[in-house]
């Protein structure tokens, strides 16, 4: 893995104003605020595979969109390539985009169901205007082979309507691979699918991943996929990163109580052994009234006084892992 960096993220913010009723409006009333991004900091060197975990709620999405700016930021820094993509004029950032692209979640909302599955992977090549049709046509028969839709011209005409899950979470990869971007944000790629198809889906993208030299930022609330998939995992909640290492060493010695609650909740393949399970306390607070201090202390079975009072830094815990918790000191 090379260690120079593609992308520098710096205090990242995504903030959403919500709706307010009319009432509140006529009286002066703040409109809520919603956090989704708070101030996120992280590195991914090219070649490498970063996964960021965390349940529903947590801000995973809204950063994978954020990055690439299809949610546009309310703060901070995108560097890609040694430029800040923030700073991109429009027209800059149209041409940009045919080198960082996106896998989304659940296939069959984010493909044209009026589409052929062969118009709909030689879009991107259209609006960039890149080759004539009749190589169009032979790079996307190329790119189905590489990520096994066969045979290819079989699917060429095919509307995703005629499709499986999987065979179209497959088109929306090779969507995302039709540019030869050098970076993809992958949305929960595997969430919709079944677990039979699941890891074929993560063996391709490993496979892919090496011929193409790709870079990943990979979203997911299931940890075993991460395991499997990612060189290090960052540990989302509420906005924040509270957890970030390499993937062996956060699975050996998680550190963030969160963490370790969601480690406990990962099945166990030996029927004989059985892992104490941790449960947080409560509901997970309103993104809109966020809890002072650490975010996570109104759940956290370890929680002392000061944990309500003043919010951890994140602070290197040692071999590069990086946590932000009262109960671990600054090595």
């Amino acid at each position: 893995m090379s260690e120079e960096l593609l992308l520098d993220v710096r205090n990242l913010q995504k903030v959403f104003e919500l709706k307010r009723p009319w009432t509140e409006a006529l009286i002066g009333k703040k409109k809520p605020l919603v956090r989704a991004v708070d101030n996120v900091s992280f590195t991914i060197r090219k070649a490498e595979t970063l996964g960021i975990v965390g349940e529903s709620g947590s801000g995973k999405t809204t950063m994978g969109r954020t990055v690439l700016r299809l949610v546009e930021p309310t703060a901070g820094q995108i560097i890609f390539n040694g430029e800040d993509i923030v700073r991109f004029s429009k027209g800059k950032l149209r041409k940009a985009r045919k080198n960082f692209q996106i896998i989304f979640q659940d296939p069959m909302a984010s493909l044209n169901p009026y589409m052929r599955i062969g118009k709909i992977v030689s879009h991107p090549l259209e609006i960039h205007n890149i080759a004539t049709p009749a190589e169009r046509k032979e790079r996307v028969l190329s790119i189905f082979e590489k990520v096994n839709l066969i045979p290819a011209e079989e699917f060429y005409n095919r509307f995703p309507r005629h499709l499986s899950g999987g065979q179209r979470q497959r088109v929306v990869i090779a969507r995302a691979l039709i540019t030869n971007p050098s970076f993809i944000v992958a949305d929960e790629p595997t969430a919709m699918l079944d677990v039979s198809v699941r890891s074929q889906i993560l063996k391709l993208m490993i496979d892919i991943k090496s011929e193409f030299g790709l870079t990943y930022l990979f979203i997911t609330h299931d940890l075993a996929s991460a395991k499997y998939i990612c060189d290090r995992i960052g540990v989302m909640y509420l906005g924040k990163i509270v957890e970030l290492a390499e993937t062996r060493e956060l699975f050996m010695h998680p550190l963030h109580p969160y963490t370790k609650i969601l480690m406990s909740a990962v099945p166990i393949p030996d029927p004989t052994l059985h892992r104490k399970k941790l449960l947080p306390k409560g509901e997970i607070p309103s993104a809109t009234n966020i809890p002072s201090g650490c975010r996570f202390h109104t759940r956290c079975p370890f929680a002392m006084p000061v944990c309500a009072q003043e919010e951890p830094k994140l602070v290197d815990a040692g071999s590069s892992h990086l946590v932000a918790c009262h109960l671990i000191k600054e090595s």
